[in-house]
């Protein structure tokens, strides 16, 4: 418990100190003021092994939709951190097990998707030239969470329900798609795939042929899965105002008409086919807009 709150005390740190930089680089672009940030100096010390802390994340995170911690993934689950604490709490401590879980993954997702934001910023940085060799070079967290999502598919669902962050659950559903089907998708909506948007995903899987090429590759379960999140972000992420006026209005009615032909063709080509329940959400969302 007490390693729990020190964490979360860390974070709060990390994310303070953050923030604040973030403000004044919007300001004057000075890559410096990022560059000195607590964050970046954790993320560039040698004690750090940023793959580890970012594959343990992502099961820590994932480890918060299982009720109870299960034994699986010992060598990364969440369990391991919260067994020793548990065991010396009380009964009524134990109770307040889930709001632990909650506090734990929310801290967690804070320190990953801020470490995502310090990538970006200094992509940024790196293509107007204003970095050296003195700030060094690692593999993007993205890159790193992407190559674990593949690697360890059991962790998509689970993950993506745990992630709250809409903006990097959607870049995260789209790297995934295109880097893996990025022959196929961009053959039919561009060759610029930093300019693919999820409504060119659906628009693409609305596509029967396209539909069955895919999913002899990832299977329609977890297509299912990427889809569902990727409509859920693309949604929170539209502003009202947008829905508002006539372009927003008819953009979001074709963006769910594709949507709900995604869903038809793999129920065509795959016949044991099943919704998962936030599929099966998503679709009367995307219905109700409709009617």
């Amino acid at each position: 418990m007490a390693k729990i709150m020190l964490f979360r005390y860390l974070v709060r740190l990390l994310e303070t100190d953050f923030i604040c930089r973030c403000q004044v680089f919007k300001g004057n672009k000075g890559w410096p003021i990022i560059r000195d940030s607590f964050l970046n100096q954790l993320l560039g010390s040698q004690r750090t092994n940023l793959k580890n802390l970012v594959i343990l994340s992502l099961h820590i995170m994932a480890a918060t939709d299982k009720e109870p911690f299960d034994n699986n993934d010992k060598e990364h689950s969440a369990d391991g951190i919260f067994k020793k604490s548990l065991q010396d709490l009380d009964s009524a401590s134990y109770l307040a097990g889930a709001e632990i879980r909650h506090t734990l993954c929310l801290s967690v997702q804070t320190l990953l998707t801020m470490m995502m934001e310090l990538d970006t910023i200094k992509k940024e940085a790196e293509k107007k030239g204003r970095t050296s060799r003195s700030d060094g070079s690692r593999t993007p967290v993205l890159e790193i969470v992407i190559n674990e999502l593949c690697y360890n598919k059991e962790l998509i669902g689970p993950f993506l329900q745990a992630l709250t962050e809409p903006k990097w659950k959607m870049d995260i559903i789209l790297t995934y798609l295109l880097k893996y089907f990025s022959r196929h998708i961009t053959k039919n909506v561009g060759s610029d795939i930093e300019a693919t948007a999820i409504e060119d995903i659906f628009n693409f899987f609305s596509d029967v042929t396209n539909a069955r090429s895919i999913v002899k590759r990832i299977g329609a379960d977890l297509l299912q899965l990427l889809l569902v999140h990727g409509f859920q972000a693309y949604f929170s992420l539209r502003k009202v105002t947008d829905f508002m006026n006539s372009s927003g209005d008819v953009l979001l009615k074709e963006t769910c008409k594709s949507f709900i032909a995604t869903f038809q063709n793999l129920r065509s080509v795959y016949r044991n086919f099943e919704l998962v329940a936030v599929g099966r959400d998503a679709l009367f969302t995307a219905a109700t807009i409709l009617s």
